[in-house]
Order: structure tokens, then C-alpha cells, then sequence
């Protein structure tokens, strides 16, 4: 009789061991999975087709943007972002300049609201053009002539870049 007992005392503690080892288990196996389908939901990975986000990532590296980065905010100056400017197709920018702002180019030095800001590589200018509400002014690259300011509605913006790597090729 005493002996029964102690093998239900045995079992006993087996089932709540063994209950406590399996509860943990699904728990970090749920975990998991909800960080891996967040991760692909809020955060997606691009890969760089030219210098357009210079010096700070160059063409070729891998970036990760945030989807939901303007979902309350609005983007700001020197946001890095990434827009789509057709259905399937994706390209990067340095926002110069937001809603409201005066953007003019002159002997190479770009002036937001009258207030130089980036000292350009090539001498050129460019006349002073408001940028229009619902829109922001993308900063040309390195690889882009001076002049070429993009002016893309925000609604086209994928996501704001978070943080990049290099791939290496061997």
C-alpha cells in the first residue's frame, strides 16, 4: 500500500514536471513564430540599386526599412526612405525637404527655407520651388546630375530605413 503511494507520488511529480517542460516548449515555439511573422509584416528587407542614400549605404548593400514608421508621423528631413514609384517596383531617398518647405540649389549648396544645408559635390543651381502638401522632396544621389530633385507623394513611401549591412561577394 505504502509502496503504491509512493510510486503516485513518483508519477505524480513526473506529470508536472514533465507539464512544465511542455508548456515552456510551446511557449517559446509560439514566441518564435510571432517574432518571425512580425518581423516579415513591420520590417522588410531591400537591396540598394544605386547611390541614392550616399555616403551613409552604397549600391549594393542591404537594407531594412520600418513599414509603419509613417503611419501617425510624417517624414522629416534627412528620413532615408524607401518609395515605390510604380506597383512592383522600389527605389531609395534622402528626404530634403517636406510639405511647405522652399528647396533652391545654388553653386552647389542646397538651401531648405533659406538655410544652406548640403554642400553638393558639382557646382549647379537650381531655382527655389516650394514643395506641395502631400509630397516630399528627395535629395539626388551621387550617381544622380545635381538638378534631379524627385518630389514623390508620401503615400508612396514603403518605409523609413532603420539599418543596413554589406554583402559580401567572394
Amino acid at each position: 500500500m505504502q509502496q503504491t503511494e509512493n510510486r503516485k507520488q513518483q508519477l505524480n511529480l513526473f506529470c508536472k514536471e514533465v507539464h512544465w517542460k511542455t508548456r515552456l516548449g510551446i511557449g517559446a515555439i509560439s514566441l518564435v513564430l510571432v517574432a518571425l511573422l512580425l518581423s516579415d509584416w513591420c520590417f522588410v528587407r531591400y537591396r540598394l540599386l544605386d547611390e541614392a542614400l550616399a555616403p551613409a549605404y552604397w549600391a549594393g548593400q542591404k537594407v531594412v526599412t520600418y513599414r509603419f514608421a509613417y503611419g501617425l508621423a510624417k517624414p522629416s528631413r534627412q528620413d532615408m526612405v524607401i518609395y515605390s514609384p510604380e506597383p512592383g517596383d522600389f527605389a531609395a531617398g534622402r528626404v530634403a525637404g517636406t510639405a511647405g518647405d522652399q528647396i533652391e540649389l545654388r553653386e552647389g549648396t542646397l538651401y531648405v527655407n533659406g538655410t544652406p544645408t548640403t554642400a553638393l559635390s558639382r557646382d549647379s543651381s537650381l531655382a527655389a520651388t516650394t514643395v506641395p502638401a502631400g509630397y516630399v522632396c528627395l535629395q539626388p544621389g551621387l550617381s544622380e546630375r545635381p538638378t534631379r530633385f524627385k518630389f514623390i507623394a508620401v503615400k508612396t513611401i514603403v518605409g523609413k530605413v532603420i539599418a543596413g549591412w554589406q554583402v559580401l561577394i567572394i
